[in-house]
């Protein structure tokens, strides 16, 4: 469905205000005029009926036996009646016009042959004179003012239309200058809508539009720099599957080609791992994530994160344990959440050596929210690196890992500050009470804790 255009909207609405202006104008005008010549002609009747009433042959009382009839001439809209004080009619303009005799003094409104008649009665000694007038007369000739006020009224408002025409192209002429300025905008060039030379009523509008090319141009530079760094990283985890690849084309025995393949698998996953994370951290980038917002129960997902990394950390001879009870209940992504929880732990027994051990905890904070921490005794992090551990791809100067554990893709901590930023939550490093290895804390805001039916149902889902 196509919308309407706004010149056109804008013009149908003024030019039917003021045609229905127009119309109201005639008819105040009608009723105006009506009123006026109601006003002189009344005022007509009392002179003529007074003029009629002081003649010199009813001054003098002469009283015909036979009423005198003047010949019609046509059809008037005026009569004057003589009457005398008993009620015999002695002289009329018009016999055919009959009125009621009466003998008081002033204006009347009368009903004669089914015509109103507007009547001003004198008495004047023993005669009374009647002056008479149709209402209908008086009504045509208010009509007639009014109708010549309607081809000026048309002409007038059909010159308004044409200046209100070109008064809204001007007007509207800086909307499609702005709507030009950004249809130039292109990707890689988002400038901002210079806003000084334009109407204040477009001002608001172009601020949004502005601040919404600012969104855009971060996200594109956002976007432009994961490619870049996607794309380097990858470099190198290819290079070393097709060198991996050479070496088991060359094996000669079967020992080496064990090991070569026994490499291979190890590459392939690393570059699986690279993936992942990659795909993970692109979620995480403004409009590449759906927040589906729950409320949920913190303790059930850690202690599940722990148990599906228990056989890698038994191979690695790292004790791993969790110490997270129940309705220890945060509002977030339960997926997303995950994978936090997932990095950080993969993290830590990266960093912790055969006979370590690696600790996640998850508690509620006195009148605030849940504190997540996950703790190893790993080498930790030096003070002076903590602040760039959460850079995409910082491995730092020792990346730290224990002997015999996979090279880290410098993403980890990146895909968790992510993550706890989304979810409104502060991450800190800290260095254990022991004074060894590293303590990751994810402290979230306060969650309104369900209502008893609702935490029951959530109880048994799990």
């Amino acid at each position: 469905m196509l919308m309407p255009s706004i010149q056109r909207h804008l013009l149908v609405w003024i030019l039917g205000a003021l045609s229905a202006g127009a119309i109201v104008l005639v008819i105040v005008s009608y009723f105006v005029a009506l009123s006026e010549i109601d006003e002189i002609l009344d005022e007509n009747l009392k002179q003529v009926a007074l003029s009629v009433a002081s003649h010199e042959l009813v001054g003098r009382g002469i009283e015909p036996s036979v009423p005198m009839m003047a010949a019609p001439l046509a059809d008037l809209d005026f009569a004057i009646l003589s009457w005398t004080s008993d009620g015999r009619l002695a002289f009329s303009s018009d016999p055919r016009i009959v009125l009621p005799f009466d003998t008081v003094e002033g204006h009347s409104r009368v009903q004669s042959n089914a015509e109103d008649w507007q009547v001003f009665t004198v008495r004047q000694g023993a005669t009374v004179v009647q002056a008479a007038q149709r209402v209908a007369a008086r009504e045509f000739e208010a009509a007639e003012v009014a109708a010549k006020l309607v081809p000026v009224l048309i002409l007038l408002v059909l010159l308004i239309g044409l200046l209100v025409v070109v008064a809204l192209k001007r007007g509207l002429g800086p909307l499609k200058t702005t709507a030009d300025h950004i249809g130039a905008l292109t990707a890689q060039s988002l400038e901002p809508i210079p806003a000084a030379q334009m109407p204040r009523e477009l001002h608001s509008m172009i601020r949004a539009i502005n601040r919404l090319m600012q969104r855009l141009s971060e996200a594109f530079a956002v976007q432009r720099r994961f490619v870049a760094d996607a794309a380097h990283e990858l470099r190198t985890p290819i290079t070393a599957l097709k060198l991996q690849v050479q070496l088991l084309e060359r094996a000669q025995g079967l020992g080496e080609r064990a090991s070569a393949m026994v490499d291979l698998r190890a590459g392939i996953a690393r570059a699986e791992r690279l993936i992942a994370q990659l795909l993970a951290l692109s979620r995480l980038e403004p409009g590449g994530w759906r927040h589906e917002a729950t409320t949920l129960d913190l303790g059930p997902l850690v202690r599940d994160a722990v148990v599906r990394l228990s056989a890698q950390a038994d191979a690695a001879d790292i004790d791993l344990g969790a110490e997270a009870g129940d309705d220890l209940f945060v509002h977030g992504d339960p997926e997303q959440l995950l994978v936090l929880v997932n990095n950080l732990l993969q993290n830590a027994l990266r960093h912790t050596p055969a006979g370590g051990a690696v600790s996640a905890s998850a508690t509620q904070a006195a009148g605030q929210g849940v504190v997540l921490s996950i703790v190893d005794d790993g080498p930790g992090i030096p003070e002076a690196e903590r602040a760039r551990v959460f850079d995409r791809f910082y491995r730092g100067l020792d990346d730290g890992a224990a002997p015999g554990a996979s090279v880290g893709s410098g993403l980890g901590l990146s895909i968790v500050k992510a993550t706890a930023d989304r979810h409104g939550a502060a991450v800190t490093l800290g260095t254990p009470p022991g004074g060894r290895g590293l303590e990751v804390r994810v402290a979230f805001p306060p969650c309104t804790r369900p209502a008893a039916a609702v935490l029951e149902a959530y109880r048994q889902a799990a």
